[in-house]
């Protein structure tokens, strides 16, 4: 792989670049980070990309649980965020909920929620095999991959926390829109 990443900083210098040749190189976890970064288009440290996962889920969990409940007839929508394999069958969306109920977890402003509530979220998806969402290690190798391939930069936060946010190298992001 760091041989066809080498390519494609090449690429990038030359100004002649293929990102789906990329993307289609990536692991569903390596995928959904990149779409992290893609999508919310600014720095972001290793707890707010994981947790832009989980929120990716709550909210299709939201609306499938709406939708089997019949308080909405919309179709839900699919995870725009994840990659990787899910499972949102009936039994397993109502277990779900169940469980975040008997937690005394409120998700239906999910903005709300805090990192501790993201981190049970996490958990309940993947003891009810909805979905593994990569761990915070995880994330945080696969970040210093795409650092270390030139595709991602890195800078510490200087909000006084001591974290790294990452974010797209912009020699990269121009190509992306």
């Amino acid at each position: 792989m760091e041989e066809a990443i080498q390519k494609l900083v090449e690429a990038i210098d030359r100004g002649d670049i293929d990102i789906e040749g990329f993307e289609y190189l990536l692991t569903a976890e390596e995928k959904s980070v990149w779409n992290v970064l893609k999508t919310y288009k600014r720095a972001m440290n290793v707890n707010e990309v994981r947790e832009a996962l989980i929120y990716d889920f709550v909210l299709v969990l939201r609306s499938e649980y709406d939708f089997l409940t019949r308080k909405s007839r919309s179709i839900p929508p699919l995870p725009s965020l994840w990659v990787g394999d899910y499972d949102l069958s009936e039994e397993n969306v109502r277990e779900f909920f169940k469980e975040i109920r008997k937690k005394g977890l409120d998700i239906d402003n999910p903005r709300s929620l805090t990192s501790r509530e993201m981190r049970v979220i996490a958990d309940i998806l993947k003891k009810k095999g909805i979905v593994s969402i990569p761990s915070h290690k995880m994330v945080e190798r696969i970040l210093k991959d795409f650092e270390s391939l030139g595709v991602v930069i890195s800078r510490p936060d200087r909000s006084g926390k001591g974290k790294t946010l990452y974010a797209i190298n912009p020699r990269l992001a121009k190509f992306l829109e």
